[in-house]
């Protein structure tokens, strides 16, 4: 498996959240679900932009020899996650495990990678997804701290 191979898998798991997402934002009929939502997919599209970017980068540069790093088989948005609870909140705890689920395929990655190239895209893959998981707490924290407002959860 060679850089581009890795990211390949790493676009197909933004493609994956992009959709998962999409689905969130367009089955809520909560408004401020659906604008969360919404940006989610935002930041989710200018991730696999990076990405793209990176792998036409990476056609240009000599190809490098890359067998430990490669990204792990996981569905990390699994199809019985497609269809989650009812409520905002509950779109938000199963969004947190999705979003965790990448990091640590992320970071696994970048722990067994010689390559300290693809080690930083894995390091910001990683970073990324952090800052989804710490938006999308923030967001859980915000609800559950809220008392009596079925509005959100």
């Amino acid at each position: 498996m060679d850089e581009r191979d890795v990211l390949d898998q790493a676009r197909n798991i933004e493609r994956e959240g992009i959709a998962f997402y999409g689905r969130q934002a367009q089955e809520t009929e909560n408004q401020y679900a659906k604008l969360f939502f919404e940006r989610m997919v935002q930041e989710e599209e200018d991730h696999l932009k990076l990405l793209e970017s990176s792998a036409e980068a990476l056609k240009k540069d000599v190809e490098m020899d890359f067998e430990l790093g490669e990204l792990p088989q996981v569905n990390v948005f699994p199809q019985e996650a497609r269809k989650i609870g009812d409520t905002y909140l509950e779109a938000l705890q199963a969004a947190l495990e999705l979003e965790k689920r990448s990091m640590t395929a992320y970071a696994d990655a970048s722990e067994k990678t010689s390559n300290p190239q693809i080690k930083r895209v894995y390091d910001y893959l990683v970073e990324f997804e952090g800052i989804h998981m710490e938006r999308i707490q923030s967001e859980i924290d915000f609800i559950e701290n809220t008392a009596g407002s079925s509005e959100l959860g």
